[in-house]
């Protein structure tokens, strides 16, 4: 290929080519049909535009469980996705720089926070379990409460005057 161009030159009483393939480094690959030929002294032009190849190439997964329908997950402090009917499924390059942590938080539930250590290869999918606790709150105290303990604490004070 010089300047963009590549000349074929074929005979217009032989078998005819059937496609034609591009190939070049960092690109996808480009096939197609022929459905033109040239007849005796003519030229056929057939334009080709390769498309770069994907960053990253091949794919992996991560199957993300939880218990808590909603639950937000974030890679590397990158958001991911919420869990539906107990899962996420999340794609990663398996050549890209992996992911480091994981973290899975709903309202009311305990963050769940782990490190990755182990990555997906090519078509293969990293199941992580991520189980979420229920955060206990404490019931805040009535006011009938403190004024029980308020009058109980008089009452001491009044009895150890007395003493």
């Amino acid at each position: 290929i010089q300047n963009g161009e590549l000349l074929v030159s074929v005979y217009t009483t032989g078998t005819p080519y059937q496609t034609i393939s591009v190939q070049a480094e960092g690109y996808e690959t480009y096939t197609a049909a022929i459905t033109q030929y040239p007849a005796k002294s003519e030229t056929v032009t057939i334009d080709v535009t390769l498309q770069q190849a994907p960053i990253g190439g091949d794919m992996g997964a991560y199957l993300v469980t939880c218990n808590v329908q909603g639950a937000q997950v974030y890679f590397d402090n990158d958001y991911k996705g919420s869990i539906q009917n107990g899962e996420l499924l999340v794609s990663v390059y398996v050549t890209g720089t992996p992911y480091q942590t994981i973290r899975v938080q709903a309202n009311g539930y305990q963050t769940y926070s782990a490190s990755i250590t182990q990555y997906p290869a090519k078509g293969q999918t990293v199941t992580i379990a991520a189980t979420l606790t229920p955060v206990t709150q404490k019931a805040p105290l009535s006011p009938l409460s403190a004024l029980g303990a308020l009058g109980a604490l008089g009452a001491l004070l009044v009895l150890r005057r007395k003493n």
